[in-house]
């Protein structure tokens, strides 16, 4: 019984360190990186904002040095928008060229809707997948976390509304849920005799 309770021990320490994680990333193809949401509640409600632009993912890059480009992309929404972060470029507010800034461009003459973002309801939905294999120096390890603020910036530094986090791929969550299962087997066999 300590192994699932040690096990559950560490997955609350974690979740706790972190705060609220509203956006996993996967970087283990930098061609392919995915950018997914959590379907988890911001932890600040700046309903009473009008923040047009996008948001920033704070010491994304190891260092600087990212000259990222922008680079188009669709999938990943704030949770009332229509408008999916479409253009994706690096920031340098929180210290040099390190920040990724995700910004929903318009088409001409398109007014850009408001993000809001609440602690009542998911804040993002969906997936987005960018190459940066250019920058595969430069992108997170997996249990690399930073901050999310809602807005550019490189306009003054907002307000945090989460987290971001590098997580595994997908096969290696399975892979620890067969150790698991096999661990728990054991124990358990031993038990018995």
């Amino acid at each position: 019984m300590r192994l699932p309770a040690l096990a559950l021990f560490f997955l609350v320490a974690v979740s706790a360190a972190i705060g609220s994680v509203l956006i996993e990333v996967d970087v283990s193809d930098p061609s392919a990186v995915v950018f997914r949401s959590t379907g988890a509640a911001a932890s600040l409600d700046d309903s009473s904002a009008t923040v047009t632009f996008g948001i920033d993912l704070l010491k994304f890059f190891k260092s600087t040095g990212a000259t990222l480009g922008s680079i188009q992309s669709t999938g990943l929404y704030a949770s009332n928008s229509e408008q999916p972060y479409t253009n994706w470029r690096v920031d340098g507010a929180s210290s040099s060229s390190i920040d990724l800034n995700l910004n929903r461009a318009r088409v001409a003459g398109e007014t850009a809707l408001p993000q809001v973002f609440s602690t009542e309801s998911g804040a993002f939905t969906g997936e987005a997948v960018i190459n940066l294999s250019t920058y595969s120096s430069l992108l997170p390890q997996v249990g690399t976390y930073g901050s999310i603020v809602a807005g550019r910036s490189a306009s003054g530094i907002s307000d945090v509304i989460g987290e971001w986090t590098v997580v595994p791929e997908p096969s290696t969550y399975a892979a620890f849920l067969g150790v698991g299962a096999l661990a728990t087997a054991v124990v358990l066999r031993r038990r018995r005799r």
